[in-house]
């Protein structure tokens, strides 16, 4: 009732007997920065001065309150401007306030200039180091979080910290990935007499969750039980998240939290749900009863309840069901979004239901969804199930017009597609063609597929060229490529190219004297050289280990010497009797 405290200020005002003074000031202030009237806190202290009044400590910390709440970080440091200028000794209260202010505004340059200032009056206490933490935390700060917890913890005030100190450091840890630093801040807590919030105990579970220790985060719910505290909706949604792989774990959380008269939220029931969806068989029937029951009882199901439902179909191959699940949520006026479209995509894939592509696609475009990366993947991996390789090609070139560039995993698909196929050809004409591209997405995988395919066919030449390519990319063979390799060069008696391919490998780090038949063809070959047989040909090229010689040079060799032996085959029939 700030209008009532005013009005009566004024009509003391008009009395000569007995006019305002510091401490009537005093408390009109106090209800200016309850009611966050700054503006009026400001005319008030101006009225004081030109009524020859000092204003003291509690005056200016008022003023400075009232800022502080009406978020004028600005206003609250003119008023501690004013303070010193009047020749009043700040107190920790007013500092305290001041920085509080520059906090809640965000301003925290500001705040840690003042509690730099205030080692001239006295060091930080509880609500400096709490203030300063709560701003940081907002900013995201939570390096900066953690430093003011250990200057807090060697600090005068460690005596006094409180939970809540304790719970802004590990909420920071928690949001650095420190997982592990969470549950020591609160065993130090423990240790310093200083019980655990439920905030606390919130987020000492999530941190158990994220690393995996399920049966940690819900003995959490019984070491809450016996300080005092009762568990809420919100931890139990957040140890249920830690059991996501445990399903039956889920169920019995389910019914402890009916058991004790909470009711699961929609964020609880769809996170059971999620769990049970991951179990996959029989659960994932008991995940559709669980949604069932929501549409008819409640809570209200949302988008993600079904998605994970649709998931959970998807996995175990129900298009049916899965389908079943997106006409239910549309029935709720849901919006399925482009993980629901795509997860019927995987759907389709998993029972090979190819023919069931086009309309999951022209469903979700009438949704208004536009199929990605991801999308377009689960699409060709439909085709890749079916053996349809000519419509997995068919998926790129709708990715090209929709302005996507596919990339490794996408090209990976439609080559493993057209390998199952038997064609060959067309695969290395294709990974040819996608190299040829500025800033093609392609990695090793993708050459290791055409080139297995390649040598299974004894098509050593085409092999070579693609070393050649993947060498511009970056890429080398695995060891198992460079064996087949050299097992068909030794038979076609392409020596020169054999040796260099030795040295390839070595320059890639490959021991090929640790490869029983690597290292057999190679003795082969220097024996053959050291019996004279094409001798200075062989010689100068058997030695794999030059220091000198670019990687490049030596693929460029391996080209042009399968090319000469190409022109010209060697009459070394003493090697027509080796052991392959």
């Amino acid at each position: 009732k700030v209008d009532l405290a005013k009005r009566l200020f004024l009509s003391l005002s008009s009395k000569s007997l007995h006019r305002p003074n510091v401490y009537t000031y005093g408390a009109l202030m106090h209800g200016f920065a309850k009611s966050k009237d700054y503006k009026q806190a400001l005319i008030y202290l101006d009225t004081m001065t030109k009524q020859g009044i000092k204003p003291n400590q509690v005056v200016f910390t008022s003023a400075i309150e009232a800022c502080a709440e009406a978020g004028k970080y600005r206003e609250a440091l003119q008023v501690m401007d004013r303070i010193k200028q009047a020749g009043v000794r700040p107190d920790l209260t007013m500092i305290n306030t001041a920085v509080k202010a520059c906090c809640l505004a965000g301003a925290m340059e500001e705040a840690e200039e003042l509690v730099e200032s205030m080692k001239e009056y006295g060091s930080m206490d509880l609500l400096t180091y709490h203030t300063l933490m709560m701003g940081h935390t907002k900013l995201a700060r939570h390096q900066r979080v953690l430093q003011l917890y250990e200057e807090a913890r060697h600090s005068p005030a460690k005596t006094h910290l409180d939970g809540g100190v304790y719970s802004l450091a590990m909420l920071a840890a928690l949001n650095c990935g420190m997982y592990s630093t969470v549950p020591r801040i609160a065993d130090t807590a423990r240790n310093e007499g200083v019980s655990l919030t439920e905030a606390s105990y919130t987020i000492l579970i999530q941190a158990y969750a994220q690393m995996g220790f399920s049966d940690q985060a819900i003995a959490c719910l019984d070491d809450m039980v016996e300080e005092g505290l009762t568990p809420n909706v919100i931890s139990y949604a957040v140890a249920m998240a830690a059991a996501r792989d445990k399903p039956d774990v889920a169920v019995s959380l389910l019914q402890r939290m009916k058991d004790n008269g909470i009711e699961p939220n929609t964020v609880v029931l769809t996170t059971a749900i999620n769990s049970l969806a991951k179990g996959g068989g029989h659960y994932s029937d008991k995940a559709f009863a669980m949604l069932k029951d929501m549409e008819l009882n409640g809570p209200e199901p949302n988008i993600y309840t079904y998605n994970n439902i649709c998931r959970a179909f998807a996995e175990l191959g129900r298009v049916d069901d899965a389908l079943s699940v997106l006409n239910s949520l549309k029935a709720k006026r849901l919006s399925p979004d482009r993980y629901t479209f795509t997860t019927l995509l995987i759907a389709c894939g998993r029972s090979n239901s190819s023919a069931m592509v086009d309309q999951v696609m022209d469903s979700m475009k009438q949704s208004g969804v536009q199929p990605d990366e991801i999308a377009y993947g689960a699409v060709i991996d439909v085709y890749r199930r079916a053996g349809n390789s000519l419509m997995a090609v068919k998926c790129l070139h709708e990715m090209h017009k929709s302005n996507i560039e596919p990339n490794a995993a996408h090209y990976n698909l439609v080559i493993r597609t057209l390998r199952a196929e038997g064609y060959t050809d067309k695969m290395f004409k294709m990974v040819m063609a996608i190299s040829r591209k500025e800033d093609a997405k392609i990695n090793g995988n993708t050459f290791e597929i055409v080139m297995e395919s390649l040598l299974a066919e004894s098509r050593w030449k085409e092999s070579v060229q693609l070393i050649r390519v993947m060498d511009s990319f970056g890429f080398q063979p695995s060891i198992n490529i460079c064996v087949s390799l050299v097992e068909q060069l030794e038979k076609a008696r392409q020596y020169k190219a054999v040796f260099a391919l030795y040295r390839y490998m070595v320059k890639n780090g490959y021991d090929f004297y640790e490869n029983s038949f690597l290292n057999g063809v190679f003795k082969r070959l220097v024996s053959v050289a050291a019996k004279g047989i094409n001798a200075e040909d062989l010689k100068a090229a058997s030695s794999p280990y030059d220091s000198t010689e670019n990687l490049r040079d030596i693929v460029e060799t391996l080209e042009e010497a399968v090319q000469a032996d190409d022109n010209s085959q060697s009459d070394n029939t003493m090697l027509t009797g080796r052991v392959m």
